[in-house]
């Protein structure tokens, strides 16, 4: 575990939200990794704050916080949210999700993928397949696919990915 490198310094740029989110689940996955865990609360606040780089730093001495807050990981860790993670706008997010169709030589994987992510924010909560289920066929690039999974009354999200990977597969074969 030595050998494992921390992941790169965040780069406050893009999105925000998806930066601290990637940084924030890469670098929980390198504290499990390297068995870090159970460092006392100060060393694994040290440990961010240094990976996290120079500007993250900088923006973190920005944030009001208490001298003993200051030493506690999970406080630490949830500074960055508000800055990087502003209210979310519902409608946006939907129309974001609601405007995706696939795009020419994009892979059905990629497509579904993309619309698995962009559902997160949209806050469907126990609903969340069939929207996503629903954008597929509504965005999907093959005319002859998307009246096959209209025609299906029992589409569920994974049926609907299969019959266009097959379709993928087939056209393939044809060319």
């Amino acid at each position: 575990t030595d050998s494992l490198k921390p992941p790169p310094a965040i780069k406050f740029m893009g999105s925000l939200r998806e930066v601290w989110k990637s940084f924030k689940q890469r670098f929980t996955l390198y504290v499990k990794a390297t068995g870090t865990t159970t460092l006392p609360n100060e060393q694994k606040v040290a440990l961010l704050l240094t990976v996290a780089g120079a500007k993250a730093l900088e923006i973190f001495n920005s944030f009001q916080v208490i001298e003993q807050e200051g030493d506690n990981y999970d406080i630490v860790m949830s500074k960055p949210e508000s800055y990087c993670m502003p209210k979310v706008n519902e409608t946006y997010e939907l129309f974001v999700l609601n405007s995706r169709v696939q795009l020419p030589n994009e892979i059905i994987e990629e497509f579904v993928t993309d619309l698995k992510l962009k559902s997160r924010s949209c806050n469907f909560g126990q609903i969340q397949e069939s929207p996503i289920r629903d954008r597929l066929v509504i965005g999907c690039s093959d005319y002859k696919v998307w009246e096959c999974l209209l025609r299906d009354c029992e589409l569920t999200l994974e049926k609907a990915t299969r019959m266009c990977q097959a379709a993928e597969l087939m056209k393939k074969t044809d060319e």
